[in-house]
């Protein structure tokens, strides 16, 4: 391949071929440049100089917003709470003979040697954080850092000789970019060949910016991190993208801009709702200044002064021959609800969530409406939950796995590694929004065979269905032990024994 592009012919044409007059002008109104359109780019940069150039001041403003801004806080909360969610994403092990049937020994082992793993001081290099919190803040700064960078570093001194670190993004260099001798390139501090595949990673020793406790001094020191040890997750625009893009990136200019709006508008109604004005002479003569108010205070002369304060229901006797000029400001606006929902409207399509669900305003929706939007944020979540696991779940753990079978964590052979090595996540589920006709559309769906009840329970709650079957076993010979009988929990009994009722051959309902 490499002969074949020495050996084309790259030059030019003899002749350059000419377009009629009549089409040189573009065909596509969005691609013609106008009075309109002047400042409008028509030049398609690479992916890289484009995200280079705008990556650090578009991080910082997302997290700006995100300590200042009400909605932007509101959607970190629906990212960690709908992506992960406050049970995390649990692990079910399905390690299973050759005939198929399922190892439950080993899955138990498994589960709950991962589960061991996932508290705090066992699983982060720092020691500070749980698996749950971990993953709670690297998906969080996906809205306002565009990526996740966790390393795996196998050999840890921990009882799974496995542990995991999460990189600040501001530790990889967006300002390095390097042409190497071997042909790779440093693309904003990753290494990459021609492929663009990652090789290398090159982290910053200290943080470029930290101003409270930075003593260093001279040229930047990096630590290379091999591409295998790292899990960069992000979600790719283009192609060949070497750094993800904060998600904040299409919406942080409304939400900068409104948050202003609104404190203007927040100011101006309560300096209206003071009702301030003005005094007025019939000649404008004796206006009293604030170097004059001063020296009234200071002789007591302060009925001299016609400055008052402007307090709610307060009324003063004015002096003769001197009017009042009422300074009464309409605010809040009349159109400030409705400009602020197609304000947000438009924030909540750059998140891609439903309105409803960033501003939390219920007003005038029906089951049918929130039903739409609750369906349309669930497909967004599990696409999000999907690709998570996929690219960072399903990346550490065949290493934890293999790790705590080494050091003994895990008490099964390291030789049925490939066995033991299936795994299925299973992340949060989607809400409710009307009990009972969900749960009358989930019997139908069983009935007709369109659903099993391991999808019914898995999408409604994120439980396993095979743990509710257990725990629901316990719950049964916990009452029957009490000699309780819960309608609940004997229902089959009851339909079977109504069932027998007819006959000795009858069974009982479906």
């Amino acid at each position: 391949m490499g002969d074949a592009i020495k050996n084309l012919d790259l030059r030019p044409a003899a002749k350059k071929r000419s377009f009629p007059k009549k089409i040189k002008r573009s065909a596509f109104d969005a691609a013609r440049v106008s009075r309109l359109t002047n400042g409008w780019t028509t030049i398609p940069y690479n992916t890289d100089t484009e995200v280079k150039l705008s990556l650090t001041a578009l991080r910082a403003r997302s997290r700006n917003l995100a300590f200042n801004n009400d909605y932007a806080k509101r959607f970190l909360n629906l990212v960690k709470t709908n992506v992960i969610g406050h049970n995390g994403i649990g692990l079910q092990s399905q390690a299973a003979y050759p005939d198929g049937k399922m190892d439950d020994r080993a899955n138990e082992i498994i589960e709950a040697a991962y589960k061991k793993w996932g508290r705090k001081r066992n699983c982060t290099a720092n020691k500070k954080q749980s698996l749950l919190s971990l993953l709670t803040l690297a998906v969080t700064a996906l809205p306002t850092d565009g990526e996740i960078l966790l390393r795996k570093i196998p050999g840890f001194k921990n009882d799974n000789r496995f542990a995991l670190h999460q990189y600040d993004p501001d530790y990889l260099d967006v300002n390095l970019n390097l042409d190497l001798a071997n042909g790779n390139q440093i693309r904003m501090g990753v290494e990459v060949n021609r492929w663009m595949e990652p090789i290398n990673y090159h982290f910053l020793t200290y943080h470029p910016n930290d101003w409270t406790y930075n003593r260093h001094t001279g040229p930047k020191k990096y630590e290379v991190v091999p591409a295998s040890q790292i899990i960069h997750f992000y979600i790719h625009e283009r192609i060949n993208q070497t750094r993800g893009i904060p998600w904040m990136a299409t919406p942080a200019e409304r939400l900068y801009q409104l948050g202003g709006y609104e404190e203007a508008e927040l100011v101006a109604s309560r300096t209206g709702a003071s009702k301030m004005g003005f005094y007025k002479t019939p000649a404008g003569d004796e206006y009293v200044g604030d170097d004059e108010i001063d020296e009234a205070i200071e002789s007591d002369e302060t009925d001299r002064r016609p400055v008052t304060t402007a307090e709610p229901a307060t009324f003063e006797q004015l002096p003769e021959d001197w009017d009042f000029v009422p300074w009464d400001p309409q605010h809040p606006n009349s159109s400030f609800e409705s400009f602020c929902k197609g304000i947000l409207r438009g924030v909540a399509s750059g998140l891609n969530v439903s309105y409803v669900a960033l501003a939390n305003d219920l007003q005038g929706v029906s089951y049918s409406s929130i039903r739409y939007g609750a369906l349309s944020d669930q497909d967004m979540w599990r696409m999000l939950q999907a690709l998570f696991i996929a690219e960072v779940m399903n990346d550490f753990y065949p290493e934890w796995l293999e790790m705590s079978l080494a050091s003994g964590a895990i008490n099964l052979p390291l030789d049925k590694f490939e066995k033991f090595n299936a795994a299925k996540w299973q992340p949060r589920g989607g809400g409710w929004v009307d009990p009972l006709k969900e749960e009358t559309a989930a019997e139908k769906a069983i009935k007709n065979a369109t659903k099993t009840p391991q999808e019914i329970v898995a999408g409604r709650s994120g439980a396993d269905y095979y743990d509710n079957i257990k725990a629901i076993r316990r719950a049964k010979d916990a009452a029957e032990a009490a000699d309780i009988k819960t309608p609940a929990l004997h229902w089959w009994e009851e339909k079977k024994a109504k069932a027998n009722q007819g006959g000795s051959n009858a069974q009982p309902a479906q």
